[in-house]
């Protein structure tokens, strides 16, 4: 029996960072103030690399095929030092901006790793590449006793830093720039379309989707959201993408351990140091939620929720199993850190030692580095089954579950790590390898928890942290911690929804805004973000629109009043770690070709707002003055359903109701589950027909159970002015600017005896 641990080795980035834009994006006049030479041809602000050759490229070998690792970059030691390059700027208010350009000659993308990164509190820093999109703001929230950071790669062959020192700092910079990762696949060009170092690859050159027919999007599996929720995507030293699960302990603490394989932080088994297999998982990237939004189709999910930095709790090769802690967790005023942000809906999975779990048992993972599946096993118990693995010389003794075969999906490089679950939801044991395919699903190995619970010593076993109190347990619950105030995504198209096209709303010139209505029928519900779904479009990848989002009371007659919360967008970017630099970055994510989801987390400076009850608009504006909105956002029209209407726009003439559904969600916290109602909230039952009249359009709806009725419209003196027939079940929109004066008119409208008439008054 063949092993193959599904490694898939593109190159990571991945840390947290704080939704702030730099100074150079507000407008703030700089100049330059001092200068300092590299040395050579390079530039005082600018550092060119040699030219790589060809043996600087590694090639394919059986050991990596065996593995199904895919390797895209070349790691560049640079150690550069601050103070022998990059150039000084100075505003007018006296804050310091220290600047750096590296170019890596034919790059398609450069990811970095820094070290000795510590920035003092109100410093940040920024990075970009051809696309301009900065990534950031990384800040005194990143620093780590070890001082790395790992920067997700940017577009091109070159890449900028910007740090800001604090206001009232002084003009040095905490960090040295230790690894530069080249990205020589272009993982992110126009012919991939697919991701560049670091980033979830999602769909490559177009043909990774298909292979994975036969592993459905985990949200077709609602029962599964718990497990769904603790399983990661994890990219290990830019360079190795696989799966890991968040997994409780006794205590129920919070403490953000994540099981895993050993090969996945080894090198696949290349590093045999202790203090160099600890190195490698100190540079692991952790994405949350990177899953598709519809059961039925394929979304590229977001890429903003990131955590990077891991400690090598518990070690155990003889099983291939590794127990990682994050470490890159935001902190509070005083650097004591915080847990997982609330907006990633993190899960802490329960687990099973028992050596005979209830059946079936289910699989969660990111087979290609692709969003989050599911796998079934048939019904049927499964046994500890070992075998040696021909071709990479390694073997383990009764340490794996073995599964014969899929009833639903298949595992696949990326893979590796992954978790198994029991009946009852319950971890038992996580992906070593296997040979399964939707051809074939048959043949895959899971280490089992319960033989590498003891071990020879604490650092080889689960025990000691998943049971520090001795209890003697076999069983731990999973953990939610935020149960008493849950996550909510306030959205009008479930994933199981039935299968339809989604209408691109296409930038048009009139458009100067776009929003959404919801109704709260609770109060006490705490905002804490917005996904956006959008069409990929070549354009956004140079240009992506500078957008102001904003949620505005909304006053029964829908004249919009204040604000009660509002964040920005100004780039869409994700986490790496870059090993030559030995530090994470953000760089920016793929915007080509795929339906694309998009979280904006609120601003940092953004105090928590808790929401009442009531009519609210979110709103959609450019934030220049002068533009228009050129994000191709998707929306249902004509939804044949009570909660439509909620799409209005921003025309020369003000905010109207349009006919469709925007698919903007707002992301909340809430003690109870907020019942949203959609502007008007007709509440439709029965035969009832709704009406009502908005800013020179009719809005009508005519419930399923009716057939297709008669609109009438009379001037005041009972005079038939126009008519028309209605369909059954679809909403209608009617402006009617074709009535030659202002003044009061009457709707009628009647089906089969049921009647409704409306007046209004038309201006």
């Amino acid at each position: 029996m063949l092993l193959l641990p599904l490694g898939l080795t593109p190159q990571a980035e991945g840390q947290y960072s704080v939704h702030r834009p730099a100074r150079s994006t507000r407008g703030v006049e700089m100049r330059a103030v001092t200068t300092s030479g590299v040395g050579g041809a390079k530039t005082t602000a600018h550092v060119r690399l040699s030219q790589l050759s060809e043996q600087d490229f590694p090639r394919d070998s059986s050991r990596e095929q065996a593995f199904r690792v895919l390797r895209f970059a070349v790691n560049r030691e640079l150690n550069l030092s601050p103070e022998s390059c990059g150039e000084w700027l100075i505003d007018d208010s006296g804050c310091y901006t220290w600047s750096l350009t590296i170019t890596s000659p034919d790059a398609k993308g450069i990811g970095l790793t820094l070290s000795q990164y510590h920035l003092p509190k109100g410093a940040a820093l920024y990075i970009y590449g051809a696309d301009k999109l900065r990534r950031g703001a990384f800040t005194d929230a990143n620093n780590n006793t070890d001082g790395l950071l790992s920067l997700a790669p940017v577009l091109g062959e070159q890449i900028t830093l910007e740090y800001e020192c604090p206001p009232d700092g002084v003009r040095t910079v905490p960090f040295v720039i230790k690894t530069l990762h080249h990205d020589y696949l272009g993982m992110r060009t126009q012919i991939a379309r697919s991701a560049i170092a670091g980033e979830p690859i999602f769909d490559r050159n177009r043909n990774t989707l298909p292979k994975l027919d036969c592993a459905r999007n985990v949200v077709a599996f609602p029962e599964w959201s718990n497990q769904s929720r603790a399983t990661l995507l994890q990219v290990v030293s830019g360079g190795l993408y696989s799966t890991g699960t968040l997994i409780n302990n006794l205590r129920g603490d919070g403490t953000a351990y994540v099981l895993t394989a050993a090969h996945n932080v080894n090198r696949l088994y290349d590093l045999i140091d202790l203090e160099q297999i600890k190195q490698e998982a100190k540079t692991t990237v952790f994405f949350f939620g990177f899953q598709s939004q519809k059961a039925n189709g394929n979304i590229r999910g977001t890429e903003e929720m990131t955590l990077s930095g891991a400690e090598l709790v518990a070690y155990n090769p003889e099983a291939d199993m590794a127990l990682l802690r994050i470490t890159g967790l935001p902190k509070d005023a005083d650097d004591n850190l915080l847990p997982i942000p609330a907006a990633y809906n993190a899960y802490y999975a329960g687990w099973n030692t028992s050596p005979t779990p209830p059946h079936p048992y289910v699989g969660i993972h990111h087979p290609l580095a692709t969003t989050k599946r599911y796998n079934q096993t048939t019904n049927a118990p499964i046994a500890i089954e070992d075998n040696y693995s021909i071709g990479i010389g390694l073997s383990w003794d009764e340490k794996h579950w073995y599964i014969p075969r899929w009833e639903i999906g298949t595992t696949a490089a990326g893979s590796s790590g992954s978790g198994l679950f029991d009946k009852s939801g319950l971890l038992i044991g996580a992906l070593t390898g296997g040979a399964s395919t939707c051809s074939s699903p048959e043949s895959d190995h899971y280490y089992a928890i319960h033989r590498t619970w003891l071990e020879k010593t604490d650092f080889m076993s689960l025990k000691p942290f998943l049971d520090p109190d001795d209890t003697g347990a076999t069983l731990c619950a999973g953990y939610d911690p935020n149960a008493t105030n849950a996550i909510y995504r306030l959205s009008d198209f479930p994933p199981n929804s039935p299968k339809q096209d989604d209408i691109q709303l296409l930038p048009a010139e009139k458009l100067r805004g776009i929003g959404r209505i919801v109704k709260l029928k609770e109060g006490a519900v705490t905002p804490l973000g917005v996904y956006l779904l959008f069409r990929g479009d070549n354009h956004l990848q140079t240009s992506f629109p500078q957008i102001d989002i904003r949620l505005r009371e909304l006053s029964q007659d829908h004249t919009l009043g204040q604000t009660v919360w509002q964040t920005e967008l100004n780039t869409a970017t994700f986490q790496r770690y870059e090993e030559k630099k030995n530090k994470f970055d953000s760089a920016g994510r793929t915007l080509e070709g795929d339906t694309i989801e998009l979280f904006v987390p609120t601003l940092s400076t953004q105090q928590p707002t808790s929401l009442k009850k009531g009519s609210y608009m979110l709103t959609l504006t450019p934030k220049s003055a002068n533009e228009f909105i050129r994000l191709p956002l998707l929306y249902q029209a004509k939804r044949k359903t009570a909660t439509s209407w909620n799409m209005f726009e921003l025309s020369e003439s003000g905010w109207a109701p349009s006919n469709g559904d925007l698919w903007v969600d707002l992301l909340v916290q809430s003690p109870t589950p907020p019942e949203v109602l959609a502007i008007p909230n007709p509440a439709v039952s029965g035969t009832e027909i709704q009406c009502y009249y908005y800013q020179s359009h009719l809005y009508i709806l005519l419930p399923k159970q009716l057939p297709s009725a008669q609109l009438r419209l009379y001037s005041l003196n009972g005079q038939l002015i126009y008519e028309q027939n209605l369909s059954s079940g679809v909403e209608h929109i009617l402006p009617i600017n074709f009535l030659a004066t202002g003044g009061v008119y009457i709707a009628h409208i009647e089906a089969e005896g049921v009647k409704r008439t409306l007046k209004f008054i038309y201006q």
